[in-house]
């Protein structure tokens, strides 16, 4: 089959590549919030460290249609990495549905053609459904990285209160029924509150872990501003789920933010104020973001990277994201570089502890 790849170079040219993006994205079933044009345009304009660069396939005799996309950044050393590191739980290749190869397709058509400098391709959080994509022929190692608990959401929220463990159900009823009584409620984010909510989730979830000696996901000036920027694009497109704990006052005293794709809702941070410990404000915005989700058609419920004890409290299971790496001879010198280069991965990795605030 004949095809054509294309090299689109940095943030502008994605820009101008957005709605052929969204649209592939959009059609790919593994797809997640993290490949989408909201979420990666918003990383190389703030956090990208290297080149941002994209592969895309097209196919001349389906009137030169996207048929897979790869968002990648370019490093030192000749090393190449999947695109959105630091802030992505998911990283991989974009393919339309029944054009199974097309990643390896594009892959080795670019190696062989304009890819000689590249010494290493690095894909630090591939879930398992876009780690498939990789090329076998290239030789990749898998190396285990993450757990990703996953709960399988049911068709209401009737049934989503019976399948939860009797202890846990009974503490967030509770917890429930005293924040009415005292006045507060759950919102959920529009545009005229963005700005409002990000800030509180960034002070209460900075607050807690900087009380533990940690940053925090948000401690970064550079991370806030991309966070409010992909949420902008996000809340758009019906994709960003954030929720707040507003008092009787007005006072947003907890927050929760997660995403919405591809049938499953995801839980990415969150943050409380700790005179409310003993009311699980945590916990009641997790059960929010669950019960809106099934309202929106969602299936599963994602607690993404880590493997915090609370999230199994909820009756998650385990997936697991696995790093991708491919060099020009993985012998010797080569094995060691590699080696160099997992060390450094683990100390971003370890760059990005208090990610998720506990819900107790």
């Amino acid at each position: 089959m004949r095809i054509q790849v294309e090299v689109w170079s940095g943030r502008e040219e994605w820009e101008r590549h957005w709605d052929e993006w969204e649209a592939l994205r959009s059609a790919d079933p593994h797809a997640t919030c993290f490949q989408s044009p909201a979420w990666l345009v918003p990383w190389a304009r703030h956090l990208a460290r290297g080149e941002p660069f994209a592969l895309a396939l097209r196919d001349p005799l389906d009137g030169g249609r996207l048929h897979a996309l790869i968002p990648l950044e370019r490093r030192s050393m000749g090393r190449v990495r999947f695109a959105g590191s630091g802030v992505s739980d998911y990283q991989g290749s974009l393919e339309l549905p029944g054009r199974g190869g097309a990643t390896a397709e594009l892959l080795q058509a670019w190696l062989l053609a304009d890819g000689s400098w590249v010494r290493c391709l690095d894909g630090p959080q591939a879930p398992a459904e876009l780690s498939a994509r990789a090329p076998e022929t290239l030789g990749w190692r898998r190396i285990a990285r993450e757990y990703c608990p996953y709960l399988a959401l049911p068709e209401s929220e009737e049934a989503l209160a019976a399948s939860l463990p009797r202890g846990l159900r009974k503490n967030l009823r509770s917890a429930r029924n005293r924040l009415r009584l005292e006045g507060f409620r759950v919102e959920c984010v529009a545009q005229e509150t963005l700005q409002e909510f990000y800030s509180a989730l960034f002070a209460l979830h900075g607050a807690r872990w900087r009380s533990k000696g940690l940053p925090g996901v948000f401690g970064s000036a550079r991370v806030r501003r991309f966070h409010e920027d992909a949420g902008v694009a996000l809340l758009a497109s019906g994709e960003l789920q954030l929720l707040a704990l507003r008092d009787a006052a007005g006072v947003i005293r907890a927050a929760h933010l997660g995403y919405l794709f591809g049938g499953r809702c995801a839980f990415y941070a969150s943050g409380f104020d700790p005179a409310l410990r003993a009311l699980s404000p945590g916990g009641v915005l997790i059960l929010s973001a669950m019960e809106a989700a099934i309202r929106d058609g969602c299936r599963g419920f994602d607690f993404l990277r880590g493997g915090e004890a609370y999230k199994y409290r909820w009756g998650a299971v385990n997936r697991t994201n696995v790093r991708l790496l491919w060099g020009r001879g993985f012998l010797g010198k080569g094995l060691a570089t590699v080696a160099a280069w997992e060390t450094v991965a683990l100390r971003e990795a370890a760059r990005q502890l208090g990610r998720q605030t506990p819900t107790s």
